[in-house]
């Protein structure tokens, strides 16, 4: 039960950790004046364009509450997640707020479940202390920038969506996986699993990314023109190759955590 606890948990706590990372890109290009989007309203079948300053305005506000929003939801599913074994009331009651919060119903739904879970397993979770690790943070921080770089450097946007992919993978199998506290079933999988899911993602992202800029150059370069300026010619390349070297330097952190932990078992 704990760690169906703590998956529902941990699918909210992604995903809206991803989505305030998303909005406050977003809104920083909307404040910044790189973007630049256009509002059009009709009314009784006549179409009006709104000013550039009204519609700047206006999609500011709306990526600064999405942002706001999605950054308190993700606080207080860290909180709930760090007192469920010792306030398991209120760990719950912190997942239902904050899942509502969110606004978003993936979130909703995980953190409601999660919250009736815990209210229901309390009594069983008392002494239950989730399993700690000593792998530090520099994995995550190398994932996390190498996913922010390959968003922002246009052409490598399919490396910065694999180091985020591999940042949660890792995240799920820390959480999933507990040595010497498994089925005989999962033990038996458990290794060529995690292994083909970690080298797979990294040598399927890294290919179709190569493909997909191949192809896609031309429009690519149209896009990041858009944004950046004649900069992005500066900075598009060594974001990528930043991006990618950090996401093989973080792929291959995470896969020595997993190989250590299968062989502790």
């Amino acid at each position: 039960m704990i760690k169906t606890i703590k998956v529902t948990s941990l699918i909210g706590l992604i995903l809206e950790g991803f989505l305030s990372l998303m909005f406050a890109l977003f809104f920083a290009t909307s404040i910044s004046g790189l973007s630049h989007s256009e509002i059009q309203t009709t009314v009784n079948g006549e179409t009006t364009m709104q000013s550039a300053e009204t519609s700047s305005l206006i999609y500011n506000w709306i990526l600064g509450v999405l942002m706001a929003v999605s950054i308190i939801s993700f606080i207080i599913g860290i909180i709930a997640l760090k007192i469920m074994t010792k306030k398991t009331t209120m760990s719950a009651v912190l997942y239902i707020i904050g899942g509502f919060v969110s606004l978003n119903l993936i979130a909703i739904f995980a953190w409601t479940l999660c919250g009736v879970l815990l209210l229901k397993n309390k009594e069983a979770l008392k002494g239950i202390v989730i399993e700690k690790n000593n792998i530090g943070n520099t994995w995550w921080i190398i994932l996390a920038i190498a996913g922010v770089l390959g968003l922002l450097s246009v052409h490598g946007f399919l490396i910065g969506f694999g180091a985020l992919i591999i940042l949660v993978l890792n995240i799920i199998w820390l959480t999933v996986y507990t040595p010497k506290n498994n089925t005989q079933a999962f033990e038996s999988t458990a290794k060529p699993t995690i292994y083909a899911s970690i080298i797979g993602i990294f040598v399927i992202l890294v290919l179709i990314n190569i493909l997909n800029g191949a192809v896609l150059y031309d429009d690519l370069l149209d896009l990041g023109l858009k944004i950046y300026g004649n900069i992005f010619n500066v900075i598009s390349k060594p974001m990528i190759i930043c991006s990618l070297i950090l996401f093989a330097i973080g792929t291959y952190d995470v896969f020595q955590i997993q190989r250590k932990r299968l062989n502790s078992k």
